[in-house]
């Protein structure tokens, strides 16, 4: 199974030359992990991806949790970054072959993207829709970029969305299948998201042509797939056997607050781990 997807990207990238439309985003790369849902996570799993992302094999992961009772598509879902098609080529040659099954490995292009900062995806609803495409390459890339794109911007514009990315996988035979992840900024917005998304589109058919026409063609574009709610989870801390423990030099107390950017959901975790030796620090 991981060898077939590898093989298909790579026939995907020794076609290029002959013609074939280049993806919105080229670079960087991107490949979407996913365990089954109701399959065993393996236990080395996290602990291997935070060790490429620490060695930089990988510029940047994305770990989501299904979070819903039933009708989840996958227990687990991972979105890897690559700086470039090269660093993706190295990493599928050298690092792909350790995942085992039931790690699935989807070669994806980014079509259409937008994200918010800063943000704290640790308080974020996440939401994975896929749908197989049943139109050509171009048509789903005119959807993405007339239909998707502006009804997301629209939904990050009322502050609802905090980022999206629509991926497209290509399969053998030609049935390729789109991901849609959208992070909403809290449960409160998600609750919202419905109510937002049906007057930004409204809005979108009086005002945008390209939005108006594909408001009645995409049912053809598509078959529907699968759509999980998900939660965000860290990756296991980097390994640092050489960097000496802190140790207090005094007792503190009153408050310390943060502000500015949310470096990458880790305030929080630093906030904790600076209580767990000055418990009286009141942080916020």
């Amino acid at each position: 199974m991981i060898y077939n997807a590898l093989s298909t990207r790579t026939l995907l990238l020794a076609t290029a030359g002959l013609g074939f439309a280049a993806p919105a985003l080229a670079a960087p790369a991107h490949v979407i992990l996913t365990v089954p849902a109701g399959a065993r996570l393996p236990a080395d799993l996290a602990p291997t991806l935070s060790r490429w992302r620490q060695a930089g094999e990988i510029s940047d992961v994305l770990w989501l949790s299904a979070d819903q009772r039933e009708g989840a598509a996958f227990d687990t879902f991972v979105e890897l970054d690559f700086a470039s098609e090269a660093a993706y080529r190295n990493w599928a040659a050298k690092d792909a072959p350790q995942l085992r099954a039931p790690v699935e490995i989807h070669p994806v292009e980014a079509v259409v993207h937008g994200e918010t900062f800063p943000r704290d995806s640790n308080h974020s609803v996440f939401q994975v829709d896929t749908f197989n495409a049943t139109a050509t390459a171009a048509e789903v890339a005119d959807y993405a970029t007339h239909y998707v794109k502006p009804l997301m911007e629209g939904e990050r514009a009322a502050k609802v969305v905090m980022r999206y990315t629509m991926y497209e996988e290509h399969r053998p035979g030609g049935h390729d299948r789109a991901w849609l992840l959208t992070e909403y900024r809290d449960p409160s917005a998600f609750a919202r998201a419905s109510s937002v998304a049906g007057t930004v589109a409204a809005r979108l058919d009086r005002e945008d042509q390209g939005f108006a026409r594909l408001e009645q063609t995409r049912a053809r574009l598509r078959t529907p797939g699968s759509l999980t709610l998900s939660r965000y989870q860290e990756l296991p801390p980097p390994e640092l056997p050489d960097l000496p423990h802190y140790q207090p030099q005094a007792h503190l107390t009153g408050t310390v607050r943060i502000y500015g950017s949310e470096l990458k959901n880790a305030v929080e975790y630093l906030a904790r781990g600076f209580q767990q030796y000055q418990p009286d620090v009141k942080v916020s």
